[in-house]
């Protein structure tokens, strides 16, 4: 389905046709085939006398913008350059020997926890820029306004309004090297690519980037709508509270595939997440909503999955 909204290869197309979300054909076989999944899988359930007391939970990490095809820019067709590209003489480290001046690795740090991998700039529909030691957080600003047109400037993020989404960039203990000095969010439709090869991406703030379905299916339910507001950080505690067990005893945040720091409080003992179910390896950041699992979000959050097809066993549901 990723892959299918943005497809662009060999003169093929996915994605949708129109602002309205118009799916193309190519798209619709894909939706389809993910449909006739789902499908076997409540059959065989229903088969197996299981699906009444099956919880069904379908969603998705992220969305994909711009679903508009009209909305699209990419470099040389609506912008000309990326900010990574504009900051690179002045404010990121130096590219690494034959690497892209657009991509310049970021110097390993040291801290008390250890040595941290090179940080480079992330950008796809959103651009992630950690600046050179030293470097002018300011004047990089100031000189991504002076190219605003240039790159399709919507908003940038730092210093105060940075920090109300996430900590502090910088060195442990003042800082936390996982966020960039400076988030640009584009103008809608924005790629900062000139692959030609795709027309949406995903990793950014826009509409069409982090909203997404959710249905929640039982056998018990009454068909229905639900238009009011509703996070995918809520998918896990609803989970947990279904199987009999208390959200609030959710350890801290951290990687899902690390049981000894995530686990469930139950009695005596604690329960690694993993033993309820979470796809392996994915980050908070990562489920948040960003492509780039260097973030993690401020605030305690836990998303016990990231996957787009679950399934949980609920007695008594």
């Amino acid at each position: 389905m990723s892959v299918g909204q943005k497809l662009i290869e060999k003169g093929v197309k996915g994605g949708y046709t129109d602002a309205a979300g118009t799916v193309t054909a190519n798209l619709k076989t894909e939706i389809m085939f993910v449909d006739a999944a789902i499908g076997q899988m409540t059959a065989e359930l229903k088969k197996q006398g299981l699906l009444e007391t099956t919880l069904i939970i379908v969603t998705a990490k992220h969305g994909q913008s711009p679903i508009d095809p009209n909305r699209f820019q990419e470099i040389g067709t609506g912008i000309t350059t990326t900010p990574a590209d504009v900051l690179s003489a002045l404010y990121l480290p130096p590219p690494p020997a034959g690497g892209a001046p657009e991509n310049p690795n970021t110097p390993a740090k040291i801290t008390a926890n250890g040595p941290l991998d090179p940080i480079g700039p992330t950008q796809d529909d959103i651009s992630l820029l950690w600046l050179a030691t030293g470097a002018d957080t300011s004047a990089a600003v100031n000189l991504l306004e002076a190219n605003g047109g240039a790159i399709g400037l919507g908003q940038i993020f730092y210093g105060p309004s940075l920090e109300t989404m996430f900590n502090a960039p910088g060195l442990p203990p003042n800082g936390d090297p996982r966020t960039p000095d400076i988030i640009v969010q584009p103008n809608v439709g924005v790629i900062y690519t000139g692959s030609h090869k795709k027309q949406e991406e995903h990793g950014g703030f826009a509409q069409d980037d982090t909203n997404v379905m959710i249905l929640v299916s039982n056998p018990s339910f009454a068909a229905s709508t639900v238009t009011s507001f509703v996070e995918t950080t809520e998918v896990a505690p609803t989970i947990l509270q279904a199987l009999g067990l208390d959200p609030n005893s959710l350890g801290p945040e951290g990687r899902y595939s690390s049981p000894t720091r995530i686990g469930l409080q139950v009695g005596a003992g604690r329960i690694p997440i993993a033993a309820v179910g979470e796809a392996s390896g994915t980050t908070t950041g990562d489920a948040f909503g960003f492509m780039s699992s260097k973030l993690r979000p401020k605030r305690n959050q836990l998303l016990a999955t990231a996957c787009w097809f679950v399934i949980f066993q609920v007695a008594g549901i």
